[in-house]
């Protein structure tokens, strides 16, 4: 969707889903927090704040065609 970005006034509007696992331990992805719009009006948060006991974080962002994109922090 990176082609269709342009068209967007949010980023946000491209995005189904946003997973992120505050300590990822390098094999199992347990995300602490899940955010998905409730209805197709809504969108994602997109601000998170990160606890103080984070460790290695790893993000699994979901766009409109379940393309995702996974980083590891």
């Amino acid at each position: 969707l990176s082609i269709q970005r342009e068209h967007v006034e949010d980023w946000k509007e491209l995005v189904t889903s946003i997973k992120i696992d505050w300590n990822y331990d390098g094999g199992v992805f347990e995300p602490a927090i899940v955010d998905y719009p409730e209805s197709k009006q809504d969108l994602v948060q997109g601000i998170y704040e990160i606890p103080a006991d984070a460790g290695k974080i790893k993000i699994k962002i979901t766009d409109l065609l379940d393309e995702s994109f996974e980083q590891e922090l």
